[in-house]
């Protein structure tokens, strides 16, 4: 989801997975699409209203500067763009940055008109794999960088002052567990402190000095798994005490969780926010991974499967009867005899 940040009425959503990147100018009220088949990332330019750029898959990076109505790739890039961040403008011209999977970041300093092309650095590991960008709001120069592997966990992780031209190596965090896709990866900065960057895979780290040394949080009233975004927010609405302009919300495949820089999240037990309780946002929305299941012919009985929830039985004389655990996959109840039924899991076949 982008918001142009000159016509905050103007909201573009990438469907991802094949779908469609939609428009909307009432707010969100109502959506057209705009035709672009949707990739892994959307954003606005900073200093044209009517620039926008989605990652698209095998074409690289796909820019419009019309708003929209036709789009076009951007030249020097041409594989899966994962993350795209546009920095605010100096002058007329908005610095961009985007990454592609298996080969690194790409900048151009004119977004709406340049060349992208590939920033290198000694900061930088040798093989990249997927990269994840993010930046500060009060100083957007302040740009870090997540290097990550999807079979060996976190690469590298890196610093720039001065809008992602040269990077310095920080220390990469403890082990967080390793990703299974590049949208399973977590990047964010405080609004107001540079100091304060959260990152994490399977699991999430946290530093308050830029990077130089990192807590791990993990399990507790946070058991989350696969990261996958951070978002700071002004609003007051969020039941945690101190500055508005500490608190940001953190999703995981288990839901939206709210927090605050000014609490100490870390004790010996790795549990997210000991001192005062992590705040899961559910608003009656279900947020567990279920995909998959399939109902008796008769008698009320279901058997579901999710990733990392396992295999379920449900009938009406129990509440739920785990019968696997890991990532279950698919369920099927016999038409002919509704106690037989099968169930595939990753751990047990």
């Amino acid at each position: 989801i982008a918001e142009n940040p000159i016509h905050p009425d103007t909201i573009f959503v990438g469907a991802g997975g094949g779908g469609l990147v939609y428009k909307s100018t009432d707010g969100g009220s109502t959506f057209s699409s705009t035709g672009l088949t949707a990739g892994n990332a959307i954003a606005c330019d900073r200093a044209d209203a009517n620039t926008v750029y989605s990652g698209n898959g095998s074409n690289g990076l796909e820019r419009s500067t019309n708003g929209g109505t036709t789009w076009s790739p951007a030249p020097g890039t041409g594989d899966s763009v994962w993350d795209i961040l546009a920095l605010p403008p100096s002058g007329p011209l908005s610095r961009v940055l985007v990454t592609e999977v298996d080969s690194g970041i790409y900048a151009a300093s004119n977004g709406k008109t340049g060349t992208f092309s590939k920033v290198t650095s000694s900061a930088f590991p040798s093989t990249i794999y997927d990269v994840k960008l993010s930046n500060c709001k009060k100083f957007p120069k302040i740009v870090y960088a997540e290097f990550d592997n999807p079979a060996a966990g976190m690469q590298a992780f890196c610093k720039s002052t001065d809008g992602g031209v040269t990077w310095t190596a920080k220390t990469t965090p403890p082990f967080l567990g390793s990703e299974q896709q590049p949208y399973g990866t977590m990047l964010g900065v405080s609004n107001t402190d540079t100091n304060k960057v959260e990152c994490g895979i399977h699991y999430g780290a946290r530093s308050t000095d830029g990077g130089n040394n990192w807590q791990i949080f993990a399990g507790g009233n946070f058991d989350q798994h696969d990261l996958h975004c951070y978002a700071n927010s002004p609003a007051s609405y969020l039941d945690l005490s101190g500055d508005s302009s500490n608190k940001f919300l953190l999703g995981d495949v288990n839901g939206i969780f709210s927090s605050n820089w000014g609490h100490s999240e870390i004790d010996t037990s790795h549990n997210f926010d000991s001192v005062t309780t992590s705040k899961a946002i559910d608003y009656n929305y279900v947020t567990t991974n279920f995909f998959a299941g399939d109902f008796a012919g008769s008698g009320r009985r279901c058997v579901e499967g999710g990733i990392d929830v396992g295999n379920w039985r449900i009938r009406p004389s129990d509440s739920g009867t785990n019968l696997a655990t890991g990532d279950g996959w698919d369920g099927h109840i016999s038409q002919q005899d509704s106690n037989t039924a099968y169930i595939q899991n990753n751990s047990g076949g």
